[in-house]
């Protein structure tokens, strides 16, 4: 009977510490939760303009065809300069360090550098052909934007509703 005394106000102590730390612990996992939402509706505050941004770039785009030209002709200007980075590391930097010895240090640290350029002249032509894709397909990229800013928007109301 002695040992179902000791535990019994052993566990009643456990469950009264517990609800203490629970009861201490709220306030700060409240904020943290806060922080979290805010956070959220901040990036997705941040989303929608960007697609408004886009929408309104795109009926921009396809309305001035000069427009469309100038967008496309600078990102040729893009694509070379990465494009001739990419291949002029690897060719000029191995002769550099041949000619003179000062300059290998300088190329083993530039060489690794030739492959995110040439990932970055990739994802500006996949950039271009999603640009043509959308002035070709016009209707569907306008309701599939529209789709993702309705759908943000629910996100946000969502999130603005459980303050």
């Amino acid at each position: 009977m002695e040992f179902f005394d000791q535990s019994f106000f052993q566990g009643v102590a456990a469950t009264l510490v517990g609800g203490a730390v629970v009861a201490l612990l709220t306030p700060l996992k409240n904020r943290i939760v806060d922080y979290r939402n805010r956070r959220k509706l901040k990036k997705l505050e941040q989303k929608l303009n960007m697609l408004k941004w886009e929408k309104e770039h795109l009926e921009k785009v396809k309305k001035s065809s000069v427009a469309l030209s100038r967008a496309v002709y600078a990102d040729i200007f893009f694509l070379l300069l990465f494009l001739s980075l990419g291949l002029g590391l690897p060719v000029v930097g191995p002769v550099a360090a041949n000619l003179n010895p000062l300059f290998d240090p300088v190329v083993k640290l530039l060489l690794p550098m030739s492959v995110p350029i040439w990932a970055v002249s990739i994802l500006i032509a996949i950039q271009n052909i999603k640009k043509f894709r959308n002035l070709n397909n016009y209707s569907d990229a306008i309701e599939k934007m529209t789709s993702k800013i309705d759908g943000v928007g629910q996100k946000i109301e969502k999130l603005n509703s459980n303050k």
